[in-house]
């Protein structure tokens, strides 16, 4: 969603095309009424509507600031069931009257951008089929290119070299295009068949809804994305062993050097299948708050400190003075001091003496709904992400190769959150006749 929100939408914004999505953008109940209520001939009902209320002569306006937060998608399995989702409900705009290349009102340019956004889901065939050429040529002598290796490094390497100096430049930092890559290829055959499947049967499949809540104590594998995936991967070893001898031939080595490339990215993407432990239900946020803890022991002496993450469940705590370790276990009530909140709760464990991991007892309904509202409706709680660099980004990837995937993890009060942090910013539709188009 951080590329979607912070480089797609804007950009889409600058001809009124941005796309109205999930349950974060608002319409006036007039102007929703005015075209006969939510498009539902599609599973994308919001993308259409807001195309219906654009053909209606009213304007879509992209709001680049976050006023709302939601769950995302919390496993490669969820994400992909709510992309295959999201790529049908848009292939079934083919098939129905808010089809944006027929309705009427809207300029060539808006039915540019919205053709781009429906054929993007093409992408995925042909990322799987430059997946299979080199097999191609391996097994069947189907040179994918008549060139000399130099004579395509001629080509290929200024071309790569500038994608990889301004793509992240260009979209905010919001993604590296090794992580696109490797993105499009862990997604390329589910939704290849999503496409197949829409474009015969365009309302052959029900809404799946994207799995949210998802909690575990331990490593798995996603069998049903990992097959096609390991199946590649296998005939892709056995093109590059019983090929070697074969380099000689115009053409080969090109696709030999091609397959290698694959085998690095679906290893990557085979790896990026592993779920890790997800004990914790809760997003933490690096939230810093002076508080007030007053252990059990002694409840007449106040220890003062600063949180630097907190949930609905806990707090991260560094303290002006050490503890003992058997400070662990202990009771105390911890007094966040700008939101004016007391919680109870214990010391679950101690990283270093000055640095209380705290576990909140159950909150009655007063506290847990003050927790909520100073935990993520305060002002810039939600920050952008920033995606290292192309170079940093690949040492990263290379690195979880050669780590072992199903490490041990220290047990701690904060694990990696639950949910990605969703910070896409809401289109506004907003129901005002738009007379003439030119008036901005």
């Amino acid at each position: 969603m951080e590329i979607f929100s912070r480089h797609y939408q804007v950009l889409r914004d600058g001809i009124e095309t941005a796309l109205c999505y999930g349950s974060s953008f608002v319409v006036r109940r007039s102007a929703l009424e005015a075209i006969g209520g939510f498009v539902t001939a599609s599973l994308s009902e919001d993308y259409y509507t807001g195309i219906q209320l654009a053909a209606n002569g009213y304007r879509l306006i992209y709001l680049n600031e976050s006023l709302s937060a939601g769950l995302c998608a919390e496993d490669m399995a969820a994400h992909i069931r709510q992309r295959q989702r999201w790529a049908r409900g848009t292939l079934q705009g083919f098939f129905i009257a808010a089809n944006p290349l027929r309705v009427a009102n809207l300029t060539w340019l808006q039915r540019l951008a919205h053709l781009e956004g429906m054929t993007q889901w093409f992408h995925s065939p042909l990322r799987l089929f430059l997946l299979l050429l080199p097999l191609m040529a391996a097994f069947w002598g189907i040179v994918p290119l008549e060139t000399t290796l130099r004579q395509w490094l001629y080509y290929f390497v200024p071309y790569y070299w500038l994608l990889l100096s301004t793509f992240r430049w260009l979209n905010g930092q919001s993604r590296s295009a090794v992580v696109s890559d490797l993105y499009a290829v862990v997604q390329c055959v589910p939704l290849t068949l999503t496409v197949i499947q829409t474009l015969l049967r365009p309302f052959g499949h029900r809404f799946w809804v994207t799995p949210k809540g998802r909690d575990g104590d331990r490593y798995h594998f996603q069998w049903h994305l990992g097959a096609p995936l390991f199946v590649l991967f296998g005939l892709s070893v056995v093109a590059a062993v019983f090929n070697w001898q074969a380099l000689h031939t115009k053409g080969l080595l090109l696709a030999w050097v091609w397959n290698l490339y694959n085998l690095l990215i679906l290893a990557l993407a085979l790896y990026s299948l592993i779920e890790r432990p997800r004990p914790d239900p809760y997003d933490w946020l690096n939230v810093q708050q002076t508080v007030e803890l007053h252990l059990g022991w002694d409840q007449a002496t106040a220890l003062w400190g600063t949180t630097s993450r907190l949930s609905e469940g806990g707090a991260l705590v560094h303290l002006h003075q050490p503890l003992p370790p058997s400070a662990i276990g202990v009771p105390l009530t911890c007094r966040l001091l700008e939101a004016g909140i007391d919680l109870r709760g214990q010391i679950v464990s101690m990283p270093h003496p000055t640095t209380l991991k705290i576990g909140f007892d159950p909150l009655s309904p007063a506290q847990y709904r003050q927790l909520i509202t100073f935990l993520f409706c305060e002002p810039n709680r939600w920050q952008w992400q920033q995606t290292p660099g192309e170079l940093q980004t690949l040492w990263l990837l290379l690195r979880t190769l050669v780590s072992p995937p199903l490490r041990r993890q220290r047990q701690h009060l904060h694990p990696a959150p639950q949910a990605q942090q969703h910070q896409g910013i809401a289109p506004v539709a907003i129901a005002k006749r738009n007379y003439g188009r030119n008036n901005h």
